[in-house]
Order: structure tokens, then C-alpha cells, then sequence
């Protein structure tokens, strides 16, 4: 299963919950236009992963994957981690297509830390899953 197949889960803000968290899934919705606000989302993750039990060498790759995915991005971006029980999911959906044009569309750093990154991009939005097996340690 890649991520694009992933169920929506409960909390997903397309259905309306106002939960930014639950014991297994991260979503943060922002304008990575402002400043900070890629910052205040890096902070997040990092507290969401080691709350997850994620590796401690982990937690710094998967920080830079995700910074990489949302530094492309500009408005309308909707971060999302999920625990998928042994590894990560990361998705950043992003209003335009910046996330591929440019410099910042090079997701090869994404891809030497992931085992997996899968870009989905139309002229109106750009989705970008990564994941990263093995890295949640067991309880």
C-alpha cells in the first residue's frame, strides 16, 4: 500500500475535526509564506515523533525531509505525519505547484533519507508522500 492509498483518517481536517493531533497522526494546515511558520511546523513534528517513540537518529532525518517537502511549498499547505506502527508517513499538499518548480522542487535529499517518496502534481496542487520504514521502536 503507498501512501496515496492511505484512508483519510478521523481527525483529517477535511472532515471537520479540530484536533490537530491524536495518538498517531500529526496535521498542521498553515501559510508557508509567513514567516515562521515552517519553523513552528518543524517543532511540531519533533515533539510528534519523539511522543511516537521514533528512533532518536530518525527524528533529525525525518525534521529535514519534512522541512525540505514544505520549503517548496507556499500557501494552502496541509502537513500530515502518520505512525503507521513500524515507520512514518509524511505528506505536505501545497495550493500550487512550487513544490516542483525550481530549486526547491529537488526532492533527492527526500528520497536518500526515505524509503519511499511518491509526487502527485496538477496545475492546482502538489502532494508529496515520504516514508520511512523502521523507525519506530516497538513498546
Amino acid at each position: 500500500m503507498t501512501g496515496f492509498d492511505r484512508p483519510v483518517p478521523a481527525n483529517d481536517p477535511r472532515m471537520g475535526t479540530p484536533s490537530l493531533r491524536d495518538d498517531a497522526t500529526l496535521v498542521y494546515d498553515f501559510d508557508a509564506d509567513h514567516d515562521g511558520a515552517v519553523w513552528l511546523a518543524r517543532q511540531l513534528c519533533e515533539s510528534w515523533l519523539r511522543d511516537q517513540r521514533v528512533r532518536t537518529d530518525a527524528v533529525d532525518d525525518l525534521l529535514v525531509v519534512m522541512t525540505e517537502l514544505c520549503t517548496g511549498a507556499s500557501e494552502g499547505v496541509v502537513l500530515r505525519l502518520y505512525n503507521t506502527g513500524t515507520g512514518i508517513d509524511i505528506f505536505v499538499d501545497s495550493d500550487s505547484t512550487a513544490l516542483v518548480e525550481g530549486p526547491q522542487g529537488d526532492l533527492r535529499l527526500a528520497a536518500a533519507l526515505c524509503d519511499e517518496v511518491i509526487l502527485r502534481a496538477t496545475p492546482e496542487r502538489t502532494t508529496v508522500c515520504a516514508r520511512r520504514d523502521g523507525v519506530v521502536l516497538p513498546e
